[in-house]
């Protein structure tokens, strides 16, 4: 495990000896939401719904429907952090760590020795699976980061064709509470290994009462994930991401072509799976054969053999919610690593053969993802392009202003002159409009909508501004079904609101006179009851895992 903390160190160099940030496409929305969640635990001011403090202290949702217990994680890192540079650094450190001792006991639990799941685990993180954090802050990661672990069950699994006990439902819980197209994937994955496991169990009956067992402890780790989405798009319809319209682009034989070349070594890799299974495929195990099948049909889903472009011009629901192909090579990546490794390890190659192989690809592995973060850093001197994708983008200041805020101390301060027109779960009023349109909403009136005074209290996010007319006034809030709202003590209801397309409010004021607006959000008690349960289980998990840890050193 050292080595693999030595060789993470190794890949945050070229941005810790340059001091430099790399603002990928997905940077400022990330941390606005990890912002907000510091800025909670800071203030013991929990507000599990509404951001209060990210997101222009908008009152929107955003980390309870995204991953809301790795974003508190996230929010813890903000704040051991000194700004944003040195949070990135630390995450990605985290992230590197992470995902290696999880492909690292992948490989064990394949049988494999030590020496190649130290291989396999470096040949990892050099990928671009986990790469995509570093170089474009892309959420992925962490899921991909966390997937080798709960793939490793599958080797369990095939030998005793019972269901893991209780990693059925704790591994595919951490899943969905990281990053549910993650858990997606997984779900996709499981389903061909435990359908070969059922027809070769003898007791299929107790088989799916296992099954089940399984099920009840993953709904008691998720009942929070659940509760969200439930009570949130009950009352409320959210705007969606957006849809990528050319979906065929970002696959692996086009843009996203840099996929299949970090590390460089996956190319020969794939040439060598596919060369033994054409010869030695009547050889082949039952389970190694399941292994290969899945990661071609995944390898096959990264491409533009897909349809993608005619699925998304037919509203396919399926292709709208993937949005990149490309994220189908998380799996892929995982997988040929295993079976290359298992050929290797199994072939006749004289031991310094074989000891040449391993270490051209693990120098390999270590010098690719350094040049690539290397390359990155160098953005940042720019003046123009600093940032990697400006779709949206609202710059306050000069661009010497804004690099500097993400060294200060103020982490405010970046996400005041930076920000993004993302208008993901925003609550949609009215007809349905063009994505570009909700994005020029809530710039216009969120954004830059900047004349009020924004604060934080145990009762909710107060607004406050002088009144300068008897005219109405739009306030830069959201509102949602369960969005309460107090206007000068007096309490607002919520059905006669005149709201926009986004759900900013447009209020009375007082003339020449100081107005306030109190907003909170009123959460139902068996939502709050969804979530205890879901914390006090997890907890019951890790004290348990602790001891049993304990008592078998």
């Amino acid at each position: 495990m050292l080595l693999i903390f030595l060789v993470s160190l190794i890949f945050i160099l070229p941005q810790v000896f340059s001091g430099n940030m790399i603002l990928g496409s997905d940077s400022i929305f990330h941390f606005n939401r990890f912002y907000d969640t510091a800025q909670q635990i800071k203030h013991f001011n929990f507000n599990y719904h509404i951001s209060i403090y990210g997101f222009q202290q908008s009152g929107r949702i955003v980390n309870a429907l995204y991953g809301p217990f790795l974003a508190y994680f996230h929010g813890f890192l903000v704040l051991l952090s000194k700004n944003w540079f040195s949070y990135q650094v630390l995450s990605n450190l985290v992230l590197y760590n992470l995902a290696g001792l999880s492909m690292y006991i992948f490989i064990l639990k394949s049988k494999l020795s030590k020496k190649y799941a130290f291989i396999g685990a470096i040949l990892y993180i050099s990928s671009y699976a986990i790469q995509y954090w570093t170089i474009r802050q892309g959420f992925t990661s962490w899921g991909a980061a966390l997937l080798p672990l709960a793939l490793s069950l599958l080797f369990e699994l095939n030998e005793t064709k019972q269901v893991p006990k209780y990693l059925l439902g704790i591994y595919t819980a951490m899943m969905v509470q990281t990053h549910m197209l993650s858990s997606l994937i997984l779900v996709l994955i499981y389903l061909p290994f435990f359908a070969q496991a059922f027809f070769q169990n003898k007791q299929k009956l107790d088989f799916l009462k296992k099954l089940c067992r399984e099920i009840v402890h993953f709904f008691g780790l998720t009942l929070n994930i659940w509760g969200s989405y439930l009570f949130v798009l009950k009352d409320n319809v959210l705007i969606s991401p957006r849809v990528n319209q050319l979906m065929s682009l970002n696959t692996i034989n086009h843009n996203s072509y840099y996929w299949l070349l970090n590390p460089i070594t996956l190319i020969p890799i794939f040439l060598l799976i596919y060369t033994y299974f054409a010869r030695k495929w009547n050889q082949t195990d039952s389970a190694t054969k399941t292994w290969f099948w899945v990661m071609t049909v995944f390898l096959l889903l990264t491409t533009s053999i897909i349809p993608w472009d005619y699925l998304i011009a037919n509203e396919n629901p399926v292709a709208q919610l993937i949005q990149f192909p490309f994220r189908f090579f998380v799996p892929v990546s995982i997988i040929a690593i295993y079976l290359s490794l298992k050929i290797i390890s199994s072939s006749h190659l004289q031991k310094k053969q074989l000891r040449n192989v391993l270490m051209i690809i693990l120098a390999v592995s270590v010098i690719q993802p350094t040049i690539l973060s290397a390359t990155a850093v160098l953005d940042w001197n720019s003046a123009e392009h600093f940032i990697l994708n400006r779709y949206k983008v609202v710059f306050t200041g000069d661009s010497e202003t804004i690099k500097k805020s993400f060294y200060d101390s103020d982490k405010s301060r970046a996400l005041e002159l930076v920000a993004k027109g993302t208008p993901d779960y925003l609550p949609q009023y009215g007809s349905p409009k063009p994505a570009t349109d909700y994005y020029d909403d809530y710039i216009a009136k969120v954004i830059q909508n900047k004349d009020f005074t924004k604060t934080v209290s145990k009762e909710g996010l107060i607004l406050e501004w002088q009144g300068d007319s008897n005219k109405e006034i739009e306030v830069p809030v959201i509102v949602y079904k369960n969005t309460l709202l107090e206007l000068n003590g007096e309490k607002l209801n919520h059905g006669s609101l005149q709201l926009s397309a986004i759900g900013t409010p447009t209020v009375k004021q007082i003339p020449k006179a100081k107005n306030s607006l109190v907003l909170s959000y009123k959460m139902d008690s068996v939502e709050q009851g969804m979530i205890v349960i879901t914390v006090l289980t997890w907890l019951l998990i890790l004290v348990s895992g602790t001891l049993k840890f304990l008592r078998q050193r």
